[in-house]
């Protein structure tokens, strides 16, 4: 009866995983053709000096006289992050997204950002989440999709889709993505949480292209 019970567990643990992975796979399907497309929507917005007072005034100016200026809203939020302050970044953020036009350039503006802050704060999942939003929304193949979605996947445990992935950013732009030296160019400005995602999805691809991963 021991054995049978642990079975049991084994089984319904082996289920779990199956139905993560599968649910994964339905959020974030296989890429698809190449990705070239321009986004101007996929911007982080420069933030303000904390010393500087008068443009800080001048931000809540703006957010009081016009608060579904998206923009504004977004910047906002990214200060309010950067200060340590997470639970105001979300609900600013989710102020953008509510006060986006349906379908709209700052709609995908504020999902694209909001991704980077839930991944700057280790919830790569809901990253992921407002990523795919984001790409939809673009209805295209924006150039940031495949590594994007590479590093999302990869940091939530999905290797196998991360590479397909990764394997269409080098498709896409192989001088940038396809060996180590164009990765280290294009991701010099990459934070270090982001380096290593991608390096590591990287090195994944290289191992299955040359058949020793």
């Amino acid at each position: 009866m021991r054995h049978t019970g642990i079975s049991r567990w084994m089984l319904g643990a082996a289920l779990l995983v199956l139905a993560a992975l599968t649910h994964a796979q339905d959020i974030v399907p296989p890429p698809e053709g190449i990705y070239a497309d321009g986004d101007p929507a996929a911007v982080r917005p420069a933030l303000l000096d904390p010393q500087d007072r008068n443009a800080r005034r001048q931000l809540d100016q703006v957010l009081r006289t016009n608060p579904d200026n998206v923009p504004a809203r977004v910047l906002d939020a990214w200060m309010q992050f950067e200060r340590g302050s997470r639970p105001r970044a979300l609900q600013a953020f989710n102020d953008a997204i509510r006060s986006a036009p349906e379908g709209s350039l700052p709609l995908r503006h504020a999902h694209w950002n909001l991704g980077w802050a839930l991944f700057a704060s280790a919830d790569n999942a809901g990253a992921l989440e407002h990523w795919q939003t984001a790409a939809q929304l673009h209805g295209g193949h924006p150039s940031w999709v495949p590594t994007t979605f590479a590093i999302g996947l990869w940091l939530t445990g999905h290797s196998e889709r991360a590479i397909e992935y990764y394997q269409a950013a080098v498709d896409s732009d192989p001088d940038r993505w396809g060996d180590a030296a164009g990765v280290a160019e294009a991701t010099r400005a990459w934070g270090a949480n982001e380096k290593l995602a991608i390096e590591a999805v990287q090195a994944a691809w290289r191992n299955r292209r040359d058949g020793t991963g």
